[in-house]
């Protein structure tokens, strides 16, 4: 027997709620699962032992700070960054190498077309070193053909830190990045395959983790034992 129109309506709209309920129920396993596993890898890492801080300063700079060029020497320290964690770790690596607040020349660079007091206040806030502190805001004159995505109340534009007569730190820096690229090549690693993929390799105790609860100066870790890494004179 043909349906009606009428009938053919409500079939229609009893499908379509029921995509919607599917996707909504498929959207809710996502985040779920995104949630778990992201939570599961934090507790992975636990507490980090003052050498992997160094490792992590070292790589964290070699991405994201200035570098000395062939054709343009920059023997010094500054890393540029709009993400305010990234600039959390790089404060917590100086402050590891016995550097303060009063080593540090801090200043924002932004937009002309964003709010420059907010960005000025949440900086201050992210470093806890006053705005009466900081440089002269960076202006980047707008471009109205540019179609940007870094836009609203959310935007604060970038932090530059700079590292007063840092010469000596950033020649230490590039030969504790060598040292780690030379270190590669003597790192034992299980064949590919024979772990989950994306689940790191067994290292320190037994299980593999981090201890969340261990001081991080007595817990095993990937590396061996570091001294204080103090740069005299940066």
């Amino acid at each position: 027997m043909p349906i009606t129109d009428e009938q053919r309506r409500v079939l229609k709209d009893h499908q379509l709620a029921a995509s919607v309920r599917r996707g909504a129920s498929l959207r809710a396993r996502r985040t779920a699962s995104k949630n778990h596993i992201i939570a599961q890898a934090r507790a992975e890492i636990g507490r980090l032992s003052s050498r992997e801080l160094l490792v992590l300063g070292v790589i964290a700079y070699w991405a994201e700070g200035t570098k000395s060029k062939p054709w343009n020497d920059k023997d010094y320290v500054a890393f540029t960054n709009s993400d305010p964690s990234m600039i959390r770790i790089f404060q917590r690596w100086l402050e590891s190498l016995g550097l303060g607040r009063e080593d540090l020349i801090l200043q924002i660079q932004i937009h002309e077309s964003a709010d420059i007091s907010v960005a000025e206040r949440f900086w201050s806030q992210v470093t806890g070193v006053a705005v009466e502190r900081f440089n002269r805001t960076v202006l980047k004159r707008h471009n109205p053909k540019t179609v940007r995505k870094n836009v609203g109340s959310t935007y604060a534009g970038c932090l530059r830190i700079s590292v007063r007569r840092s010469t000596e730190l950033y020649r230490r820096i590039v030969g504790w990045y060598e040292g780690i690229v030379t270190s590669l090549e003597d790192l034992e690693l299980p064949p590919v395959g024979r772990r989950p993929t994306g689940r790191p390799p067994e290292f320190g105790s037994g299980n593999g983790r981090s201890s969340r609860s261990a001081p991080a100066s007595v817990q095993s870790t990937l590396f061996e034992s570091a001294g204080l890494y103090k740069v005299a004179g940066a």
